[in-house]
């Protein structure tokens, strides 16, 4: 071990499997690891790793930018220091140095930290402007992709790119093994709305597939809370198609611990991406695949899953025979209808899936060596 002492600070609080692979792989080779966030993240952790015991930890419900200022001392103590993005006033943090040997920043959104606004004197460029003021301090950049690093590097900026597993296989004996039965499970993750993903088209495909095929042996499990506010609509049309056609659609209206979610992924036998590929935050577009990463590449890489996902979106590289694409939700139909005809063969799928998995763990291993001698020079 380097007698160096590396600092985390993550802010974010669905980023907890980010930050235990981080905490996990720095305290491989750091005598001193300390990681500051809010106490909700750090209970996500798994209680199991005992390796987690070594990492010294902070807690910290402040605002975000508090967050840093009430800690400035601690941070700056340490020889290296990383980060996670947020998206909170920049301004707050005009005055908050960093005085490490080394300063890394984890990038979720790539072109909002690298593509200039241009509407001058807007509030879009004030944000930008203070933004930009904040990134300058950092030495370089970890993405959560190979496809969103080639990204970064598009950009041409000076700080060197690393790219780091947003979540990572790890071989267990305790996995949740799929009960056998007649039922085709298909899982649709993340949050039950129309903002990131497109559930209108989607349930309107289910309720005229399901129309047609009343005996279906396929399932939905929309892995997500449910908002009954926002989302009165699609609640209402889950309703119609479950009382109509039996229960055919399941859904959480609570939020998903880690482990439930876990099971859940492992009984499935597919994943479904209905995500809308394109995000527009301040004025700034991301793509997903291209400068942001979806949860869905991970998803279908750590736990070796076939994926239904849109042609126009880039999975992790290496991973294209394990995926069913479509244009648009009329093809859907079809691929449904082909699946319950057994059509499409879903072993050789999965077979696919786990060779690609083990290429990939290939891959993040020469990333974290690269990433491990930059810290250690």
């Amino acid at each position: 071990m380097k007698d160096k002492s590396v600092i985390v600070v993550g802010p974010i609080v669905n980023h907890h499997s980010l930050y235990e692979n981080i905490l996990l792989f720095l305290n491989q080779y750091f005598k001193r690891v300390t990681f500051i966030s809010r106490k909700s993240i750090i209970q996500e952790f798994r209680t199991d790793n005992d390796l987690l015991k070594y990492i010294k930890f902070i807690y910290d419900d402040s605002q975000i930018d508090k967050l840093y200022k009430n800690n400035i001392d601690l941070i700056n103590e340490h020889d290296i220091f990383i980060t996670d993005e947020y998206n909170s006033a920049y301004l707050r943090m005009f005055n908050v140095k960093f005085l490490n040997k080394k300063k890394l920043i984890i990038l979720h959104n790539i072109n909002r930290w690298t593509t200039l606004n241009k509407r001058i004197f807007s509030k879009y460029f004030i944000d930008w402007f203070f933004r930009k003021g904040l990134f300058n301090q950092f030495d370089a950049v970890i993405t959560m992709g190979p496809n969103i690093k080639a990204h970064y590097m598009s950009k041409k900026t000076k700080k060197v790119c690393f790219f780091f597993p947003f979540d990572e296989y790890i071989e267990t004996t305790n996995s949740t093994q799929k009960i056998e039965n007649s039922n085709i499970i298909i899982s649709a993750p993340g949050t039950i709305s129309e903002k990131r993903r497109n559930y209108i088209e989607l349930l309107k495909i289910l309720q005229k597939y399901y129309s047609a095929n009343k005996d279906s042996k396929i399932i939905f499990n929309f892995l997500g809370k449910i908002n009954k506010g926002e989302s009165q609509d699609l609640l209402e049309k889950i309703n119609y198609i479950n009382n109509k056609f039996g229960k055919r659609i399941f859904f959480w209206d609570k939020f998903i611990s880690t482990n439930e979610f876990n099971a859940e992924i492992e009984m499935s036998d597919l994943i479904l991406s209905n995500i809308i590929l394109e995000q527009n935050v301040k004025n700034i577009t991301e793509v997903y695949g291209i400068s942001k990463e979806s949860g869905i590449s991970y998803i279908i890489y750590k736990y070796a899953k076939p994926a239904i996902v849109p042609i126009k979106q880039n999975i992790l590289s290496g991973f294209d025979n394990q995926l069913l694409l479509f244009n648009n939700y009329h093809e859907i139909y079809e691929i449904l209808l082909k699946i319950e005809k057994d059509e499409i063969n879903l072993q050789l799928l999965k077979e696919a899936a786990i060779k690609n998995r083990d290429s990939f763990n290939e891959l993040i291993d020469i990333e974290k060596k690269e990433l491990l001698n930059y810290l250690l020079q």
